[in-house]
């Protein structure tokens, strides 16, 4: 019996409503199987780095601090969340990763979340090496906790440091702290012409909530790649963040080269779209 694919999946505009369609392509991951064990997922390179970057943007791990509450069990998850209108996508990373998804009615949200022991140790396995925000802490407190309970030997490897534009983390990234805008701004002098400008955004706090460890490093990298300056904004009753907004002739020229090789997943797809023109 032959393993079963792995698919990619490309957007593309489609109808006025700019729905999503979702296409198979194949990749070259593929499932291993061990006698008598659960699938071991081996995901392409490009898609490891996406999910890792995708993770450490708009995702969380929680550990219970005692494994028995009130007499239950408790054991960890894994959990992305993501927007409503991206539920293809979610649908896709189950079919790729397994967990379960959860419709938060109330937040208008999709969670993703991976809680079983075949399925958390082979998503610790797909992403370690590919992390670089202070996020790699609880992902490390994740691997603590498996290899005690489960007797596993799995290795913490330290955050990544290669290239920001040479693998997709960035693309995953921006999935979750991106955006893509038009500012409209006076010009100075007489004219009565207004400048426009299309530019991508990535905003992050600048202290992670749990560690207090600085995203400082991780921003000005990201700032640096793209050859823009990093700065800061204040909102949501004050607190800081970092902020880097790219709009130059030289960033969007980086930026199109990036996402011809590591494309947008989501719905963002159709705002980078119109981005471009």
């Amino acid at each position: 019996m032959g393993a079963p694919d792995c698919f990619k999946w490309n957007i593309r505009r489609i109808s006025s409503a700019q729905s999503l369609k979702i296409d198979k392509v194949l990749l070259s991951g593929r499932y291993c199987y061990a006698p008598k064990e659960e699938p071991e997922f081996i995901l392409p390179l490009n898609l490891k780095y996406y999910l890792a970057g995708l993770w450490e943007s708009d995702g969380h791990i929680w550990i219970p601090k005692n494994n028995y509450i009130s007499g239950k069990k408790y054991k960890p998850y894994f959990a992305i969340t993501f927007a409503e209108e991206e539920y293809p996508l979610v649908l896709k990373l189950k079919s790729l990763i397994g967990g379960s998804i959860r419709h938060k009615k109330e937040n208008h949200a999709y969670v993703l979340t991976i809680a079983s022991k075949f399925e958390l140790i082979n998503i610790i396995n797909v992403l370690n090496g590919c992390l670089r925000t202070p996020k790699i802490n609880k992902f490390n407190a994740l691997i603590n906790w498996v290899n005690l309970e489960f007797g596993t030997t799995i290795i913490k490897h330290e955050a990544d440091n290669s290239n920001y534009l040479h693998n997709a983390w960035l693309s995953g990234f921006i999935e979750g702290d991106g955006s893509f805008d038009i500012r409209v701004s006076q010009t100075n002098g007489t004219s009565t012409k207004n400048r426009v400008a299309a530019r991508l955004r990535i905003e992050q706090r600048k202290f992670d909530p749990i560690t207090g460890d600085s995203y400082l490093k991780v921003m000005s990298s990201i700032a640096l790649a793209l050859g823009v300056n990093l700065n800061y904004s204040k909102h949501n009753d004050n607190k800081e963040y970092f902020l880097i907004s790219a709009s130059s002739a030289k960033s969007r020229d980086i930026i199109e080269k990036y996402f011809l090789e590591f494309p947008l997943y989501s719905s963002k797809h159709l705002n980078y779209l119109d981005w471009l023109d």
